[in-house]
């Protein structure tokens, strides 16, 4: 059952939501949801579940953005045969009704946060444009369990670019709610790429320092090394959001996140036109080997130190390996990984039984210094026939196969131990508190530091430590 979104308009939010009602009677393995924009910064929300419930929520908190719930008013709750019900609220967006209730609808004010940058992580509207993202947008009444059939209406001229199957009948069939990123935008250019089984597709909102087609060449020549790594792809399709964050005059301010199959950059422009390009590139780096690393492994638990720390450290090598950065761009990299890494005093257990208390910034620094002496010490071990690609191939294989979730930690502790070059770090760092040794690293991979600070190679390094120099982007001395 479908409903004209033209005859929609001219109905009252009761008997529409009666409609969609009928509706999931007919179809009731998903929830409703219809979307209703006019171009300024807040939307409307009308859904329906197919299960009716006393209690439901909004998100409050959703990577590291706190007080969201606070952006919902004009909560409206309504039985199954349409009759409004009372309803309260309760602390951090909770919602409790006197009796069951199958239909909702609420607004929600998408202003931007403070920090703009951070509409890379929850929704946002702002100069005719926006990111909605479900897992911020939707409530916890039936959302996730049973998927959405998503409506959006939006302004004449306004277009949706989502990665979420569109139907014929113009929704948008949604099965994770906290996976699904909408663009809403006009004049949204959109390029496309297939490599191997995999169609990539960005899409770009605003001018840019660097072509569009240089911006999907880059995408394309990424996501091949990365392919070339795992041996895999992780997912028939992937959408690439490049959007301008709504400030004409920010500079060299961006971030990124990559859910499911969907990377989202919400960036400004550089200072220096020629650095832009270098930008996206590293921007894409990160986010793209997120899509093998942790999206497409079935592991729960907090492992941030393994999915930021060894996916920073990797996606630093493919700079490296694909000649946008050089070898000293790497060297001064780790440099100042291991400064941050200093900044919090003692080294907790990466993978301890509790979680180590620690800035995100410390944790994930922490975690590339892991990775830099897990890839040191497999490269020396087995005289360079063995690298760190090696274990990130094996965990996503094994950490994709498992029918349950297997908590983090222990999957990880066990695909270590099975390399013997990798025991001395996981008996150490990874599960007790001592730190790794900087100087036998820098001795093992090969470098020295310098009167001034900087990490430099040493003038007549081995076989061994020429491999790990080379690893870094070492070639001739340069």
């Amino acid at each position: 059952m479908s409903i004209s979104l033209s005859v929609v308009r001219w109905l009252s939010p009761v008997l529409v939501l009666l409609l969609f009602a009928a509706a999931f009677r007919a179809q009731s393995e998903s929830a409703r949801a219809v979307v209703t924009w006019d171009g300024g910064e807040k939307v409307k929300v009308e859904a329906s579940v197919p299960e009716a419930t006393r209690a439901f929520s909004f998100p409050d908190a959703v990577a590291g953005v706190e007080g969201l719930s606070k952006r919902i008013s004009g909560i409206k709750t309504f039985s199954l045969d349409g009759t409004a019900t009372p309803h309260r609220r309760g602390p951090l967006g909770t919602v409790f009704a006197d009796v069951p209730v199958s239909s909702y609808s609420y607004i929600a004010d998408l202003s931007p946060q403070t920090d703009i940058t951070l509409g890379a992580h929850v929704s946002w509207i702002a100069f005719g444009k926006g990111i909605l993202m479900l897992r911020d947008l939707l409530t916890s009444a039936g959302t996730e369990k049973f998927g959405v059939r998503l409506r959006l209406d939006l302004p004449e001229g306004v277009t949706a670019v989502s990665n979420e199957t569109k139907l014929p009948d113009g929704t948008f069939a949604v099965e994770s709610v906290s996976d699904a990123v909408f663009l809403i935008a006009p004049n949204v250019r959109r390029l496309g790429a297939r490599v191997g089984g995999t169609e990539l597709d960005l899409a770009i909102e605003g001018e840019w320092q660097f072509g569009d087609p240089l911006a999907l060449k880059m995408v394309e020549q990424l996501f091949r090394h990365y392919e070339g790594i795992f041996d895999a792809a992780p997912s028939r399709k992937v959408q690439i959001l490049l959007v301008r964050a709504p400030d004409e005059n920010m500079r060299d301010r961006w971030r990124a996140e990559t859910r499911g199959s969907t990377l989202v950059i919400v960036s400004s422009p550089s200072t220096y036109r020629n650095h832009g390009e270098q930008r996206f590139h590293e921007q894409l780096r990160h986010e793209l080997l997120h899509l093998w690393i942790p999206n497409s492994l079935n592991l729960k638990g907090d492992y941030a130190w393994f999915y930021e720390g060894f996916v920073f450290y990797r996606a630093l090598i493919a700079g490296a390996e694909l000649g946008q950065i050089t070898f000293r761009d790497v060297l001064g990299t780790l440099a100042d990984v291991k400064r941050r890494s200093d900044l919090e005093g003692e080294w907790k257990a990466l993978a301890g039984p509790k979680t180590p208390r620690l800035s995100r910034s410390t944790l994930y620094s922490r975690g590339t210094l892991a990775a830099f002496e897990a890839d040191a010490a497999l490269i020396r071990g087995s005289n360079g026939k063995r690298d760190l690609d090696d274990v990130l191939r094996r965990v996503y294989r094994n950490g994709r196969r498992q029918e349950e979730a297997t908590r983090a930690s222990e999957f990880l502790i066990r695909e270590f131990s099975k390399w013997s070059e990798l025991r001395p770090l996981l008996n150490t760092s990874i599960k007790d508190d001592t730190a790794p040794d900087w100087t036998r690293l820098l001795v093992l991979a090969g470098l020295e530091k310098q009167a001034d600070g900087r990490l430099a190679a040493v003038e007549d390094p081995d076989s061994p430590q020429k491999a790990i120099l080379k690893r870094l982007g070492y070639n001739g001395g340069r």
